[in-house]
């Protein structure tokens, strides 16, 4: 097979199965609610940079979803999270809107 037959193979699998996907960006707004272990690691993160300003934590809904950017949830409690060990850091599933 050489590259162009492969390039097409790769093209025709990819639209068949995009019936079960949807595209996400970074930059996409997404909805988590907050364990009180994430609440306190972003606290900590904020006394830990020498930060002189006052932390306020991000503010929730009635259902205590709080609102980030993909990019920056991931950047906040990327580190602290590993499948099937540690602290749970939200509670419930990520909501991400349509």
């Amino acid at each position: 097979m050489n590259q162009k037959d492969s390039q097409q193979t790769t093209d025709v699998d990819a639209s068949a199965s995009a019936d079960c996907y949807f595209e996400l960006s970074l930059n996409d707004t997404v909805k988590v609610k907050l364990t009180e272990h994430a609440k306190g690691t972003l606290h900590a993160k904020h006394v830990l940079s020498g930060n002189r300003r006052p932390w306020f934590p991000k503010k929730q809904d009635t259902n205590g979803y709080s609102e980030w950017m993909l990019w920056d949830l991931m950047a906040e409690f990327g580190m602290f999270m590993e499948m099937g060990s540690g602290p749970v850091m939200f509670d419930g599933p990520i909501l991400v809107s349509k």
